[in-house]
């Protein structure tokens, strides 16, 4: 494997669909005809892929002693020596800046959810992700993040009840994660976050948060602005329930979430649902406006 190879793994190019949550604001504020949205949305979906991007390697970098000594991190390009800690470092300074100046061309309040992202997410890798719990709640919080920012690009408030729904999904994927990690390396953890975790509690973890993030997006799709003044947007909800069911099914049936990108990607009924979901929210979003409620589209609050 080349150097520049090697580089573009420890951007970890498969983690970048995390960041196509910076288009979901584009879908639910009606601004899918608009090209100067897309273009806002675009440079900001570039910039979370440069900010994530630099925390992956300041995190390989940290963690590189650990990783080698893991079955499957000892191949991640610093842990193999295939990329140099000082070399992973001046990438992700050059990433930093590239974000941030991303951000900046966007909108001061794009570049104040950029910082934010990668003050959480350095904080994170330097600490936080060594406390039960806290941990993936900070995981989650970089997806709020995301679509905060995907709203602030485009000048569109984003509904509570959407980022709360967005921040229970995240933790769903974030707790089975953890679950994954603890049933696989259970007699010998590697990861120090893990001796804060018990089987059982994650387990409850999980289900707790897929329920929160399904009643979540109901009352938003009925009683936020946008439900009432699209009552068809509760037509998307089937989608929403058998997604989160489907992950579920999977998380427990057949023991995956360690890899929760490779599920998503993968799945065929999980992909399926996503299509569907984002047909029939853009067929909801074109209906008329309900009676009586105000006329207009908006993403909250």
């Amino acid at each position: 494997m080349n150097k520049a190879s090697a580089l573009l793994r420890l951007t970890r190019p498969r983690q970048w669909t995390k960041n196509l949550l910076v288009f979901a604001a584009i879908l639910f504020a009606g601004q899918t005809g608009s090209a100067a949205a897309w273009q806002a949305a675009g440079l900001t979906f570039v910039a979370f892929i440069f900010a994530s991007a630099s925390v992956y390697a300041i995190n390989d970098v940290r963690d590189r002693h650990a990783d080698a000594e893991h079955e499957k991190k000892r191949h991640r390009p610093v842990a193999s020596g295939l990329v140099s800690p000082g070399t992973a470092l001046v990438l992700a300074a050059i990433l930093v800046v590239g974000a941030l100046a991303l951000g900046f061309s966007i909108n001061s309040a794009t570049l104040a959810a950029v910082a934010s992202y990668l003050l959480l997410q350095f904080a994170y890798v330097y600490k936080l992700k060594t406390v039960a719990l806290l941990d993936v709640f900070v995981v989650a919080s970089g997806f709020v993040i995301r679509a905060i920012a995907g709203g602030t690009a485009i000048s569109a408030p984003v509904s509570g009840w959407l980022l709360f729904c967005t921040g229970a999904l995240a933790l769903m994927l974030g707790t089975a994660k953890r679950r994954q990690e603890f049933r696989s390396e259970k007699g010998h953890l590697t990861r120090a976050v893990l001796k804060g975790y018990s089987e059982k509690a994650l387990d409850s973890l999980v289900v707790f948060s897929a329920t929160l993030a399904a009643l979540a997006y109901g009352i938003y799709a009925l009683e936020s602005p946008t439900g009432q003044q699209h009552p068809m947007l509760m037509a998307t909800t089937p989608f929403v329930l058998f997604g989160i069911g489907r992950y579920l099914l999977l998380v427990f049936g057949q023991e995956v979430g360690e890899e929760p990108e490779e599920v998503l990607l993968r799945d065929p009924a999980i992909i399926l649902t996503v299509v569907g979901f984002v047909v029939c929210a853009a067929w909801a979003l074109s209906t008329g406006v309900a009676p009586g409620s105000p006329s207009g589209l908006s993403v909250g609050p």
